[in-house]
């Protein structure tokens, strides 16, 4: 992606996160009740589904700019009556966006994320420690009013009930948003509206979806007539039973139709997706397979006992140089192999059907073009719930290239170790020859030694008998 296009993709989402903030803000004045009876009021502050649906598309930093835009910011005016109490029931509201932001950075991490990653299990310890704060930090900030800038706000006592019962509520509404953002982000016209990827079964999630709600409508419409011609005392339009002015309960049973519709649908596209995404793997898991086993000339293959027949991969069909999906029988599957070796894996065949002993051999086969390669079977059996043996199954490799490439290596070893073994018998021989040469040396220098001892000692003997003549006369020449 250019640095163009990464700027117009960020200015795009600016743009569209600002528009859901300040869309959020409007309908969060329209007041939309789930519930509303005596005892037990529920509306539902239906805005806050844009900053989520942002956050949940593209993260925390998009989600808190569209909360802060206005998504999350229509209850400071909602809720003055609250007084010091707004300033924590108003803020949980961005954090909770920004809080199923970052969890949305982190699922883009993984190709499957893991289960406590959903966004349904990721609101639990957030919506723990936010009720928490509204039973402490909430009445507390309460029991201050009044607040400075609006002296009629004298409330300052919260009971505990009343604070259960806000709890309850929001846990559900939280829920109810969560579901239906879950499901519009599986919509294919939002996803192309956040520019997100396409689903490999996206119209088939469209229809589960809206044959769910189509269920619900159905429903609300079958409840509305059964009540307009049977339970009618007030005697009511068909539209006031059915939309304008149903009862409270009535009313509350509808969007638990409604609900319980979605949470089906919801949990057949989940079903559904993880079939798509089993299937993507094996495929990609058999492309592999494929690409390794003609790369390595590898392959499996499978034999049914009863029937007798071979089922072959590609890789083995071209290793015997036959057309794919070749289906020979075990005895055709012998024949291939080289004359000398059809004893022997004929014997271990039977061994491996018959009484489950598993083999691992190195043979030669004759090619259906007549040419003759090493290769290496294995094979196993595979028995039944009752222990009987179904099937053998196993691999088979083309070895012939590295069995020359062996042979090859076990002729240069025997070259190389007569190679070494001349070389040792010629160094030897001249060992030999500076031996003799050497003990011949040392003995002419013995030799010459004894000599020049010998001259040295005739020298000294011949000068002694010299002095002595030389006395000898001179004392003659005296007398």
């Amino acid at each position: 992606m250019t640095k163009t296009m990464i700027q117009r993709t960020v200015l795009y989402r600016v743009f569209l996160s600002i528009l859901f903030g300040l869309l959020g803000f409007a309908v969060n004045f329209i007041d939309i009740q789930l519930i509303d009876s005596n005892l037990f009021k529920v509306s539902i502050l239906l805005g806050l589904i844009f900053p989520l649906l942002v956050a949940l598309a593209w993260g925390w930093r998009y989600g808190l700019l569209s909360a802060l835009a206005g998504g999350c910011q229509a209850m400071w005016w909602l809720w003055r009556s609250d007084g010091y109490g707004f300033l924590y029931a108003v803020p949980v509201f961005t954090l909770w966006v920004v809080w199923h932001g970052y969890w949305a950075d982190r699922r883009e991490a993984f190709d499957k994320p893991p289960w406590y990653y959903s966004v349904f299990i990721v609101e639990i310890p957030f919506r723990i420690l936010i009720e928490i704060g509204f039973f402490t930090i909430f009445r507390w900030l309460v029991a201050q009013n009044p607040p400075f800038w609006d002296p009629s706000t004298t409330w300052n006592v919260v009971s505990l009930d009343w604070v259960i019962l806000v709890a309850i509520k929001h846990t559900v509404v939280a829920y109810v948003l969560l579901l239906l953002a879950y499901v519009l982000l599986h919509l294919s016209f939002v996803r192309r509206l956040f520019q997100l990827k396409r689903l490999p079964v996206a119209r088939t999630i469209n229809a589960i979806y809206a044959f769910s709600l189509l269920i619900g409508v159905i429903i609300w419409s079958i409840d509305s007539i059964v009540t307009y011609f049977i339970f009618n005392d007030l005697n009511q339009s068909f539209w006031e039973i059915a939309i304008i002015h149903p009862h409270s309960h009535v009313l509350f049973m509808r969007y638990i139709y409604l609900v319980v519709f979605l949470i089906a649908g919801a949990f057949v596209v989940q079903v559904l997706k993880k079939q798509v995404w089993t299937t993507q793997k094996l495929e990609e898991s058999y492309l592999l397979l494929q690409i390794a086993g003609e790369s390595a000339r590898f392959g499996g293959w499978s034999v049914d006992v009863e029937t007798n027949t071979h089922t072959w991969s590609n890789a083995v069909a071209d290793i015997h140089e036959l057309p794919h999906g070749h289906t020979p029988s075990v005895h055709e599957g012998i024949n291939f192999y080289a004359p000398e070796w059809r004893n022997k894996i004929t014997q271990v065949y039977n061994d491996c059907a018959q009484k489950g002993i598993p083999y691992n051999e190195e043979m030669e086969i004759i090619t259906s073009t007549g040419k003759r390669i090493w290769i290496r079977t294995i094979g196993r059996a595979v028995r039944d719930e009752n222990g009987k043996i179904v099937r053998v199954e196993g691999s088979f490799q083309d070895i012939n290239q590295s069995k020359q490439a062996e042979e090859e290596l076990l002729k240069l070893k025997d070259k190389l170790q007569k190679e070494v073994e001349e070389k040792t018998r010629e160094l030897r021989e001249r060992l030999s020859e500076l031996e003799r040469f050497h003990d011949a040396t040392i003995d002419r220098e013995i030799r010459m030694n004894e000599l020049r001892e010998e001259i040295k000692q005739l020298k000294i003997k011949l000068g002694n008998n010299e002095n002595t003549a030389f006395s000898e006369e001179r004392a003659a020449d005296e007398k």
